[in-house]
């Protein structure tokens, strides 16, 4: 098929290698006889080698796409170029949504077990938050407030560590839920 053949080394020229006559040429530092394997396909373009040389940069190939497709799927399931400031917690037979800076106070239990919606937050404390805009303000209510209360009377500022809104918009201490 146009590849000349390997030459392979008999038994007999390897004893006489090793008793030392005739000489043949060995790489430097090595005590093997060179065996002169063909670097490309005699005949064809340059760049043409061998199928053994072919097949081993195939599998390069094959190992270098599967790491990439491992990496791609190890990111998408640890979640770490994700958007959500909150993460599922798995629990029994339901879910619930935890902040990433849940204060370690508050048990995962009292997070809710529904995710936050569009323009919700969840607070340090796992109290479901909803952004209100009025007149170009973002005032923060939360999800349970009360219909009565005027959205003016609600924070502007989303509530730190530690504390609460409650459901007629004053911030209170999150032991006094």
């Amino acid at each position: 098929m146009g590849v000349e053949p390997v030459r392979i080394e008999t038994l007999e020229r390897t004893r006489k290698v090793r008793r030392g006559t005739p000489k043949v040429r060995r790489p430097p530092g090595t005590s093997c006889p060179q065996v002169n394997l063909p670097t490309r396909v005699p005949g064809g373009p340059p760049n043409t080698y061998p199928i053994v040389t072919q097949r081993r940069q195939f599998r390069r190939i094959l190992y270098v796409v599967a790491a990439v497709f491992a990496a791609i799927v190890l990111v998408d399931a640890l979640d770490l170029f994700s958007n959500k400031n909150w993460s599922e917690i798995p629990h029994g037979n339901h879910s619930h949504y935890s902040p990433h800076n849940r204060d370690e106070n508050v048990s995962v239990s009292d997070c809710p077990q529904r995710p936050p919606g569009e323009n919700e937050m969840l607070s340090s404390q796992c109290q479901l938050i909803q952004l209100v805009k009025v007149d170009g303000t973002t005032h923060y209510a939360p999800v349970d407030r009360n219909q009565n209360v005027p959205i003016a009377r609600f924070p502007t500022r989303p509530p730190g560590p530690g504390v609460i809104i409650t459901a007629t918009g004053e911030l209170a201490a999150a032991g006094d839920r």
